[in-house]
């Protein structure tokens, strides 16, 4: 295992996995440009990364220098700060991981090189119109996965970490309302918690279990065949394909993945804009979250349940939790 996948497999999600692999691949292609660059046209692409980290850690090299000089880079490629922060944040832990400390005197310079700015995502508002055109194009397309995620998202404030982490065993179906159970391993703030479901979402979640099956064979083939499509080295071993076969995870696949297609299905419909301060998709899978807390709100619903719900934890809304179940068992005696 080299450099990267060996420092990549001590993270603990599968979501900084990939933010990490990511800044750690565009910092090794600003550090050797064309060379590496060719080298990815034919070649094994991790193959190549792990051939190049390890030559940048075996090279008489000043890190703290390079670190500033891709804080410069990133601010001429105007990346938002954010995203620039976590590349900084990624690759300094990177390097710390293998014995590399950067100077006290770079880091300030880092600071003062980054892109600066708060820069936020100005988000569309997403209608129960441009909702219903989304769900349209799943059910004419038989993309029964993402119609089953979107719904699952929209009625139950899962983070998308979250709904592709829960297992077969988490779904509590038939119970009313429909319910599942998120494990601590799987939230944020590593505290497990109950989230419901409508009966839409229950149904159509149902119709994506029966194809899932079918999902699974259809992607290990599609693996199989990729060496030809890719027409490049490409090595997957016969195990992982095993591995895969036993996934017990509700819905397969990697946020990432459950990302591109959302965004596939956007262009698709017509709803697809980037914001020009961040580059970033105006309607995304986390807006989902952000329409279930509006309309908890709207609905009528407490603040500090509402938070409860969307998974936020602190002593006062704990509290405000314990006092309104409290009253709702009075209130449920009395009657």
């Amino acid at each position: 295992m080299g450099k990267i996948m060996k420092f990549l497999a001590k993270l603990r999600t599968k979501n900084a996995e990939i933010t990490y692999k990511s800044a750690i691949k565009k910092y090794l292609k600003f550090i050797y440009g064309d060379e590496l660059e060719s080298r990815l046209k034919d070649d094994d692409q991790m193959k190549v990364f792990e051939e190049f980290a390890e030559r940048y850690f075996n090279e008489n090299r000043n890190y703290g220098e390079d670190l500033v000089n891709f804080a410069v880079f990133l601010t001429k490629q105007n990346v938002a700060p954010k995203t620039a922060n976590t590349y900084l944040s990624a690759i300094r832990t990177w390097l710390t991981d293998y014995d590399v400390e950067i100077p006290q005197k770079y880091l300030k310079e880092v600071n003062r090189k980054k892109p600066e700015g708060d820069v936020r995502l100005v988000e569309d508002e997403l209608t129960r119109e441009k909702l219903a055109k989304i769900i349209r194009y799943c059910e004419f397309k038989k993309n029964y996965k993402m119609k089953a995620l979107i719904l699952v998202l929209l009625s139950s404030g899962m983070r998308i970490g979250e709904a592709t982490s829960i297992r077969l065993s988490d779904l509590r179906l038939d119970n009313d309302p429909p319910e599942i159970i998120l494990r601590q391993e799987y939230t944020k703030k590593k505290r497990p918690r109950e989230v419901f479901i409508t009966k839409q979402a229950k149904k159509a979640l149902l119709v994506w279990l029966d194809y899932r099956n079918k999902y699974l064979e259809e992607k290990i083939k599609r693996i199989r065949n990729l060496k030809k499509i890719k027409k490049r080295k490409f090595e997957i071993k016969v195990e992982k394909l095993e591995d895969l076969k036993k996934d017990d995870r509700v819905f397969p696949f990697t946020e990432n993945e459950a990302e591109q297609e959302f965004v596939k299905i956007l262009k698709e419909v017509g709803l697809y804009r980037r914001d020009p301060s961040t580059g970033m998709t105006t309607i995304r899978l986390h807006t989902l979250r952000k329409w279930f807390k509006t309309t908890l709100l709207d609905s009528g619903v407490p603040s500090e349940l509402t938070e409860i719900y969307l998974g936020h934890y602190s002593k006062k809304l704990e509290l405000a939790y314990t006092k309104f179940r409290k009253n709702n068992v009075d209130n449920g005696t009395r009657k």
